[in-house]
C-alpha cells in the first residue's frame, strides 16, 4: 500500500490534496481519502488496511479535525498500530481530550514548512526499496471484462491496442534490439501494353512512396532508389540485403481507358511471407484516395507493433536485472498480459511478475509492471481503491530504484487523471516525453495529453497535439475519436468531416482484423452518426447488439450514436439500458455534447436524475 497516509477533516480537503501532490512529487506514494475516484468503495475497509500498511500517518490539525469523527477513529488505529505520527498544524490549535494521549510530546509541524514535512517523511520512510507486503487479491468474478492488454493500459486504455511479443515459457529468452521499421516500394508493374500506362504506374509508385513516408514510425528508401529496382525484382531476399530494409511493397496497375485495378503485397523481406494483400479497383480520378488508402493500410499493419515495441525496449527490461531466471519470469508475465480476457488471466501474469520481484528486489521494469498490473486492474473493474494505489506506491518504487525509467512517470501520470489531477497528468506525462523523446513523436505522450486539454475544455491545444499524435500514429484510434470531438466541439465541422474521412479506412482495417472489440465498432458508429452516415452507423450498432456479453458502457456510446442521428426513442432506450445494466456517469450524462437532442425531454432529465442520485460505479472501459 501507500507510504503515507493523510488523515483530515472534509473542510481540509483542498490543503489536504495540495499537500498529497507535493509529497507525490518527491516520490512517496500518498493514500488519501479521494472519494470522487469511486463512491460504491467500502471506505471503512479500505482505510482500515491503508493505515495498518502505511509507514508515516500524517493528521492534518485544524478547528475542525477534532470534530471529525473519522479523523478520530483514524488517529486512534494509528496509535493502536504503532504508527509513527506527524501532526502537521494547518493553523494553531488546543488539543481536545479525545487526540491528547496520542499526540502527546509529538511536535507539529507548520503547514506551510514543508521543507520540515519532508524531513520528518524522509527520516521515517527512508530509501527502501521495498513496500508494505501486498498480498495479489484471489481473482473475482465479473461478466464484463473487455478484450484489453498492456498497449491500451499504457495509452491510457484506448479501445485500439497494440501488438506484443510473445515469450516462450519454457526457456530464457534473449533480449534483442528493437529494429528499426525500413521499407522499400518497389516500382508497380504497368500490365497495360501502353506505353503511357507505365508513366502512370510510375506515378502511383511516388504517391505511395510520398504519402508513407509522411507517415510516422516508418523509414521508407526514396524514390530515386526504388525506381532502380524496376524490373528486377524477382530476389527480394537480396534486394532487402542490398538496401538494409525489412519489407517490401510490390505491386501492379491495370489500366483500360478511365477505369483502373491495382493489388499491392506488403511482404516480409526475411522470410517472403505475404503479410497483406490488397485489391482496388476504380477509375484514374480515384487514384489519388487509393494511394492514400494503401498507403494508410501498409502502415497500419507495421505501426501497432512498432509503438509497443517502442513502449517496452526489451533491451531496457534486460539491463534492469542480472538475474537471469527473475528476467525469465519477467518475460512469461508479460506474456500473459496481452490481451486479457479475464481477471484471472491478469493475475497470473501478475503471480510470474512477482515472482520475479522476489527474485531481484530491485528489478525495476518489473516493479513498473507490478505498478500496471494493479492499473489495470482498477481500470477494468473499478471497485476497489486499493488497487490505485498500489499501482502508485509501485510506479514511485521503480522510480526510486531507477530515477531513468520514464515509463514509471507515465504511470502516474495516468492514476493522476484518474484522481482528476489534471495539472499533475499533463506534468508527469511532459516529463516522460522530455525523458524519451524518441517515443514522444509516435506513442502515448501526444494522444495523452490531447486527451487531458480536452478534458479541461481547452480544444485548441488538444487539437494540436491530437493532431501530431494521428501523424505519427495512425493506429491511434482513441486520438482520432478525440480529435474529431475537438473540432466538433470547436464548431469546425470542415475539419471534423475531413478527419472522420480520413479515419474510415482505418477503422475499418482495425476491424477487420479485430471484430470482436466493441469500443472501437462503437467510437465509429458515432462518428459515421457525426457524417449522417446512417445507414452504416446503424450496421455498426447491429454488429455490437449480436454479442451476447455488451459492456454497459457500450450501450451509453450507443444512445450517444442514436441521439446524434436524432432517434430519440432508441437513444433514451439504450441510455435506460446502460444504468441498468451498470454504468453510471453521474453529473456528466448532463454536460455530454451527444445528448444535445434529448437533454430538454423529460425522458432523458428522469435518467439522468437516477443516474445522479445513485452511488454505483461506472463498469466497463470507455
Amino acid at each position: 500500500m501507500a507510504d503515507i497516509f493523510i488523515s483530515y477533516s472534509t473542510h481540509d480537503r483542498e490543503k489536504a490534496s495540495k499537500l498529497s501532490e507535493r509529497l507525490r512529487e518527491r516520490g512517496y506514494s500518498v493514500w488519501l481519502d479521494e472519494t470522487n475516484i469511486s463512491a460504491a468503495t467500502q471506505w471503512s475497509s479500505e482505510i482500515v488496511r491503508a493505515i495498518e500498511s502505511c509507514k508515516v500517518f500524517l493528521i492534518l490539525l485544524s478547528p475542525y479535525s477534532f470534530g471529525s469523527h473519522n479523523v478520530i477513529k483514524e488517529l486512534s488505529l494509528a496509535s493502536e498500530e504503532k504508527k509513527k505520527i506527524i501532526p502537521i498544524e494547518l493553523e494553531p490549535v488546543e488539543l481536545t481530550h479525545e487526540v491528547k494521549y496520542q499526540l502527546a510530546g509529538i511536535q507539529r509541524v507548520p503547514y506551510k514548512d514543508f521543507e520540515r514535512i519532508d524531513e520528518a517523511v524522509k527520516r521515517f520512510i527512508g530509501e527502501s526499496t521495498t513496500i508494505a507486503e501486498t498480498p495479489l487479491p484471489a481473482a473475482r468474478k465479473s461478466s464484463i471484462w473487455p478484450k484489453i492488454g498492456i498497449g491500451m493500459l499504457v495509452l491510457g486504455l484506448i479501445a485500439a491496442g497494440y501488438f506484443f511479443f510473445a515469450p516462450k515459457p519454457e526457456s530464457s529468452v534473449k533480449a534483442k534490439a528493437t529494429p528499426i521499421k525500413k521499407i522499400v516500394v518497389l516500382p508497380f508493374e504497368s500490365l497495360s501494353s501502353d506505353k503511357e500506362d507505365e508513366y502512370f504506374a510510375d506515378g502511383l509508385t511516388a504517391q505511395v512512396i510520398t504519402t508513407l513516408s509522411g507517415l510516422g514510425g516508418l523509414q521508407v528508401i526514396d524514390r530515386k532508389t526504388a525506381m532502380q529496382y524496376k524490373g528486377r525484382k524477382s530476389d527480394l531476399h537480396a534486394i532487402a540485403k542490398e538496401l538494409g530494409i525489412e519489407y517490401v511493397v510490390d505491386g501492379t496497375v491495370q489500366k483500360q481507358g478511365k477505369n483502373i485495378k491495382i493489388t499491392s503485397q506488403l511482404i516480409n523481406a526475411e522470410s517472403g511471407k505475404v503479410l497483406r494483400s490488397d485489391q482496388y479497383d476504380g477509375t484514374v480520378d480515384d487514384v489519388f484516395a487509393v494511394e492514400e488508402k494503401l498507403a494508410r493500410s501498409i502502415a497500419f499493419e507495421l505501426q501497432g507493433s512498432l509503438v509497443q515495441q517502442r513502449i517496452l525496449d526489451s533491451n531496457a527490461a534486460h539491463q534492469s536485472t542480472k538475474n537471469a531466471e527473475a528476467y525469465n519470469k519477467f518475460l512469461i508475465g508479460i506474456g500473459y498480459l496481452d490481451n486479457i480476457r479475464s481477471e484471472a488471466q491478469l493475475m497470473k501474469g501478475m503471480g510470474y511478475i512477482e515472482e520475479a520481484v522476489k527474485l531481484d528486489p530491485k528489478f525495476a521494469y518489473a516493479q513498473y509492471f507490478r505498478s500496471l498490473g494493479y492499473l489495470l486492474r482498477f481500470q477494468a473493474l473499478g471497485d476497489t481503491l486499493r488497487d490505485l494505489e498500489v499501482s502508485d506506491s509501485l510506479a514511485r518504487l521503480s522510480i526510486r530504484i531507477d530515477p531513468s525509467l520514464a515509463e514509471g512517470h507515465f504511470v502516474l501520470a495516468t492514476i493522476a487523471r484518474v484522481r482528476g489531477q489534471l495539472d499533475t497528468a499533463i506534468k508527469e506525462a511532459k516529463l516522460f516525453a522530455e525523458m524519451k523523446p524518441e517515443n514522444a513523436e509516435n506513442i502515448s505522450a501526444l494522444s495523452f495529453l490531447g486527451n487531458i486539454y480536452y478534458e479541461r475544455g481547452e480544444f485548441d491545444l488538444a487539437a494540436t497535439y491530437l493532431e501530431h499524435a494521428v501523424q505519427n500514429n495512425i493506429t491511434d484510434l482513441s486520438a482520432w475519436s478525440i480529435l474529431i470531438d475537438c473540432y466538433q466541439a470547436l464548431g469546425d465541422t470542415a475539419k471534423r468531416n475531413r478527419y472522420i474521412d480520413e479515419s474510415i479506412p482505418l477503422y475499418e482495417l482495425y476491424l477487420e482484423k479485430n471484430p470482436a472489440v466493441s469500443g472501437v465498432r462503437v467510437q465509429f458508429a458515432l462518428n459515421l452518426a457525426n457524417r449522417d452516415l446512417k445507414e452504416e452507423a446503424h450496421r455498426q450498432i447491429a454488429l455490437i447488439l449480436k454479442a451476447t456479453d455488451v459492456p454497459p458502457v457500450i450501450y451509453y456510446n450507443i444512445a450517444c450514436t442514436y441521439s446524434r442521428l436524432k432517434e430519440i426513442k432508441p437513444a433514451l432506450e439504450m441510455l435506460k439500458k446502460s444504468f441498468e445494466k451498470g454504468y453510471n456517469p453521474g453529473e456528466a450524462v448532463n454536460k455530454d455534447p451527444d445528448f444535445a437532442n434529448i437533454r430538454d425531454l423529460p425522458e432523458f432529465k428522469e435518467i439522468a436524475k437516477r443516474m445522479m442520485a445513485s452511488k454505483r460505479t461506472p463498469l466497463g472501459l470507455n
